[in-house]
C-alpha cells in the first residue's frame, strides 16, 4: 500500500477516535446536567404538593420535602437541602440548594440556563437578573469555574 495512503487512513481514524470521545463526553456531561435538572424539578413538586396549597414556605424544610431516593447524594455529587425563612427568604419563596458538588463550567452552564427559577445562585452568588432564569451568556459567566454549590429559589407567584 502507497505510505501516502496509509497515514492518510491513520489520520482519518485517530480524527474518528477524537471525534468519538468528544462525543462520549459531551453526552456524558447532558445526561448528568439533565438528571440534575430533573431531581431539581421532582424536588420542586414535593415542595409544593405540601406548601404550595397554602402559598406560605416558612416551615419548609430539607426533611419533609425530598424523596428517599433523592436524599444520599445529587448526580454530581453533594446533597440536596431545602430552606425558606431559614435562608432569609420571604414566606413566599423557598430555595432548592445543592452543596459539597464539583461540577465542570460545562455541567454548570448546562443546569443554570435549564431551571426556570425566581433566581439562581452559583457558588452563593445571584446569577442574571431577579425574577428570571439566567440567560446563556449569564450561565457561562457565573459557571466560567465550574460550582461546589447551586442554589434555586421558587416562588408562590407574589
Amino acid at each position: 500500500m502507497n505510505p501516502v495512503t496509509m497515514i492518510f487512513i491513520a489520520i482519518v481514524v485517530v480524527v474518528f477516535t477524537i471525534a468519538g470521545v468528544v462525543a462520549g463526553i459531551f453526552l456524558l456531561h447532558g445526561s448528568e446536567s439533565s438528571a440534575f435538572t430533573q431531581d431539581v424539578t421532582t424536588i420542586q413538586g414535593a415542595v409544593n404538593s405540601v406548601f404550595g396549597v397554602q402559598g406560605n414556605y416558612s416551615g419548609v424544610s430539607t426533611s419533609g420535602v425530598i424523596p428517599k431516593s433523592l436524599q444520599g447524594s445529587t448526580p454530581v455529587g453533594g446533597t440536596f437541602a431545602v430552606a425558606s425563612a431559614s435562608a432569609g427568604l420571604p414566606s413566599y419563596e423557598y430555595q432548592i440548594e445543592a452543596n459539597n458538588i464539583n461540577i465542570s463550567p460545562s455541567i454548570c452552564r448546562q443546569i443554570v440556563s435549564q431551571v426556570d427559577t425566581v433566581s439562581t445562585l452559583v457558588n452563593g452568588t445571584a446569577v442574571g437578573n431577579s425574577n428570571a432564569t439566567p440567560t446563556g451568556a449569564q450561565a457561562s459567566s457565573a459557571c466560567a469555574n465550574g460550582a461546589t454549590s447551586l442554589a434555586f429559589v421558587f416562588s408562590n407567584g407574589q
